[in-house]
């Protein structure tokens, strides 16, 4: 009897999986190797649950083995989102230190900077694609032109007008605008 239930969880656990990676692919646009892996770990599943051959092993377990085995998809789909979790985080952190170095730059090489605002930002900011940027944005005062400001943090940044530029803004002050890849950048929060 606990042979044909293990069968019929293994199964149902294969289509769970199938319609999860399907879902996560088309709906939530997550990367497609994950929803690949995810689907072929389904049809595996619902070959051993639904074939008797494939699911013969299965009388080979002790009671209660079918129980762990049923848990284990759930225990891999808690696993890749505390990955996801934690590729946030690591995101997140990379962008609050891209800022902190940005300020600390303008504040070392620009003489009499002085700081009107901070801005930041973590995701897909361009808008471009499924990727993870890190964004800084700082709006500052001071005496220098902007070819100048450019030329003095020219060795720490790769000025381009598109990542990586400073510009005038209508109130007098400049704007240094600072846009990396996260180092998670196939991170869910891109998509």
């Amino acid at each position: 009897m606990e042979v044909n239930i293990i069968r019929v969880g293994i199964f149902v656990v294969g289509v769970l999986l199938i319609a999860i990676s399907v879902w996560l692919n088309s709906v939530k646009r997550l990367a497609v190797n994950y929803a690949v892996i995810w689907g072929i770990a389904g049809v595996l599943m619902v070959l051993m649950g639904a074939i008797p051959f494939f699911s013969s092993w299965t009388r080979l377990l002790a009671p209660g083995t079918g129980l762990a085995l049923f848990f284990l998809p759930v225990l891999l789909i808690g696993i890749f989102i505390l990955y996801e979790i934690f590729g946030m985080g690591v995101n997140h952190f990379a962008t609050w230190r891209q800022t902190e170095r940005l300020r600390a730059d303008l504040e070392e090489k620009i003489p009499g900077v002085e700081i009107v605002s901070v801005y930041s930002e973590t995701g897909n900011t361009s808008g471009t694609g499924n990727h993870v940027d890190c964004l800084s944005v700082i709006t500052f005062s001071a005496e220098m032109e902007e070819g100048e400001i450019e030329n003095r943090l020219s060795s720490d940044y790769g000025f381009d007008e598109w990542a990586c530029f400073v510009e005038r803004t209508e109130e007098g002050n400049y704007l240094i605008y600072l846009n990396t890849r996260a180092p998670f950048e196939d991170n869910i929060e891109g998509h």
